[in-house]
């Protein structure tokens, strides 16, 4: 953000004053510290390094922005009577972002829940300019919007913290994936057997076979 004054700081309409509130830090054994948090219509200034003439960081935080349906979405998940319903809680789960994998007697299916921001500019990844609104979120990709695999041909589901949907995906979810060695062993494994039972499931559960070393090792 850019100040504009004396407990203000710029915006596309003009100066606006920040939103002031006391949090008190009890602290065992010494005297309360009572902070004044500074707010703005972006979220709360976590840095004013370079003030007073110099920009200060304010926090952008989906977890942050109102409305937040979280617990609403998780008592509709404990709730959910099959993968339909487990889909719908989990567009109503807004935060945090994570992949979520259900089952019911007939379907297995991964959605990912929490909702992310569409800017106009950017991807988030650096710090970016408040004053003029060219990097504002404009609105939020959740749902059905975001990767969801329901009742894959395959007969199963993976993940293994790699990326969850193509590079092309039209919602940005970010740019520093892992790598994909420990889905590609689950799937390689998956796939030998065409039905698996508690013994093979233990077997992969303790398989030992690192596919990066078999990968370099040649």
């Amino acid at each position: 953000e850019t100040p504009a004054g004396p407990n203000l700081y710029a915006t596309p309409d003009g100066p606006r004053p920040f939103m002031l509130r006391e949090e008190r830090i009890r602290v065992r054994d010494a005297p309360d510290e009572v902070m004044t948090v500074r707010e703005t219509r972006h979220g709360p200034v976590v840095s004013d390094l370079l003030a007073p003439s110099g920009p200060i960081l304010a926090a952008a935080m989906a977890n942050l922005m109102s409305p937040d349906t979280a617990a609403a979405g998780l008592m509709a998940l404990n709730r959910a009577a099959n993968v339909d319903e487990a889909g719908a809680a989990a567009a109503r789960i807004t935060s945090p972002v994570q992949n979520l994998m259900v089952a019911d007697r007939e379907r297995i299916a991964l959605f990912v829940t929490g909702r992310v921001p569409i800017r106009r500019a950017g991807d988030g990844s650096h710090p970016a300019p408040g004053a003029d609104g060219s990097h504002d979120w404009t609105g939020w990709a959740s749902g059905a919007q975001l990767p969801h695999y329901v009742a894959p041909a395959s007969g199963h589901l993976l993940n293994a913290n790699e990326r969850v949907a193509p590079p092309d995906f039209p919602v940005f979810l970010g740019g520093n994936w892992n790598d994909d060695l420990r889905a590609r062993r689950a799937r390689e494994r998956l796939e030998a057997m065409p039905q698996h039972s508690l013994d093979s499931f233990a077997a992969m559960q303790m398989d030992r076979l690192s596919v990066f070393a078999r990968d370099v090792l040649p």
